[in-house]
């Protein structure tokens, strides 16, 4: 679970800029969006997970080697439980 989460720590921006850089691309041209917006990346919800993230990784880096890999895999557990049950509940 510990290497899970370094490898997830690693790629986790490469992949992100990937997907930005998509959705850039995607929407360039785009007519009515809104202002602050670079395609489809609107830049002041961007700089709010930027912040974010910075400040809550190391957070993040110290529980998952502080906590048991017991509880990290049950945290881990609700959390996609209650993500896919949000995302069923919209498609509906």
């Amino acid at each position: 679970m510990r290497a899970a989460v370094g490898v997830a720590a690693v790629i986790g921006f490469p992949i992100a800029l990937a997907g930005s850089a998509g959705y850039l691309y995607a929407g360039w041209n785009q007519p009515r969006l809104p202002e602050w917006s670079f395609g489809y990346v609107y830049l002041p919800a961007m700089a709010g997970i930027v912040v974010a993230s910075v400040l809550l990784a190391p957070l993040g880096a110290a529980a998952a080697h502080k906590w048991p890999v017991k509880w990290l895999k049950r945290i881990f557990g609700v959390m996609l439980l209650v993500f896919a049950t949000r995302m069923l509940w919209t498609l509906s």
